[in-house]
């Protein structure tokens, strides 16, 4: 389904980029408490540690099977309810979620 990301993505490095900032929309559906990738609800907090390995895994995985290093990734876009895809984070949540879980 990234077919044209990672395209860019290689365009990018033919000019030199080397390393590339992620971040996702939202985490999937199962992982949060609208049951659904779309329309806010929030990560489930039994699933920080599933939902952190999960964005360790997008960042090894686009390395060994596409040869594109990302170097950063964030775990949200738009932190608010919106009908596309995203999740609603207070600060307080994203900061555990990063600190305790994802680095």
């Amino acid at each position: 389904r990234d077919t044209a990301q990672i395209w860019l993505m290689n365009q990018a490095k033919s000019y030199g980029v080397s390393r590339f900032f992620s971040t996702a929309w939202s985490p999937p559906g199962w992982m949060k408490t609208n049951n659904s990738a779309s329309n806010g609800g929030s990560l489930r907090t039994d699933k920080y540690q599933a939902y952190a390995d999960y964005l360790s895994r997008y960042v090894r995985e686009y390395k060994n099977l596409f040869g594109i290093d990302i170097g950063w990734v964030s775990p949200t876009n738009e932190p608010g309810p919106y009908f596309y895809q995203s999740t609603e984070w207070t600060s307080a949540q994203l900061n555990s979620f990063i600190t305790s879980y994802l680095k």
